[in-house]
């Protein structure tokens, strides 16, 4: 059995010089490259996670990704934690944030509370002091999912792919356009959807 799908020529999206010679922007492609990202994360639920160079073309004025061999699913309700999760840490709130911890995993074993409160405590202030720009979220979630580890609760597999995808992605953004924020993105994203879901006619 084979599984075959479009042949995809274009430009490999490390191909710099190359599209620079072809009159593109690689400021724009970058920003359009993160909000893809972001909108298959946070609308779609349904994400590329190996995001790599060899997987990304630019052909006709797109972006295409190819071999979606590894692909990571998130659940709207892990959506809604993992924003809930980005607010706690926004805002510096411990509590809110250790709370998602424990709602959003599998508790394996007996948690010691006070612990799981002063490790949470701990990320916030290690990463909770940068700049919104500064911040390298693949590296939040990584020490996030560490600590869950350490304290026995197990996470979505989703979140570990979609942290191995976004330091993947980023990693791309940074040699393409270094200028180019994905938290900035992510903001700018946030804010255009932020009364997608209100049911006006209720509130």
């Amino acid at each position: 059995e084979v599984l075959t799908m479009e042949a995809v020529d274009g430009l490999p999206i490390n191909d710099h010089q190359g599209l620079a010679d072809a009159g593109y922007d690689l400021d724009d492609i970058g920003r359009k490259l993160a909000w893809h990202y972001i909108k298959q994360v946070a609308e779609d639920g349904f994400f590329h996670a190996d995001p790599h160079p060899g997987n990304l073309r630019v052909r006709d004025g797109k972006i295409v990704w190819i071999d979606l061999g590894m692909m990571g699913r998130i659940t709207p309700r892990d959506r809604a934690l993992i924003k809930k999760a980005a607010g706690a840490l926004a805002a510096h709130d411990i509590g809110e944030l250790t709370d998602v911890v424990l709602t959003m995993g599998e508790i394996k074993g007996r948690i010691n509370r006070a612990r799981l409160f002063s490790d949470v405590d701990e990320l916030v202030t290690r990463y909770g002091a940068a700049s919104l720009g500064g911040m390298n979220m693949a590296r939040v979630m990584e020490a996030l999912l560490d600590t869950a580890r350490r304290h026995q609760i197990g996470m979505p597999p989703g979140l570990a792919l979609l942290s191995r995808g976004m330091a993947t992605l980023e990693g791309v953004l940074a040699e393409l356009s270094p200028g180019v924020d994905m938290m900035e993105i992510a903001a700018s994203y946030a804010k255009s959807t932020l009364f997608d879901d209100v049911d006006w006619g209720k509130e």
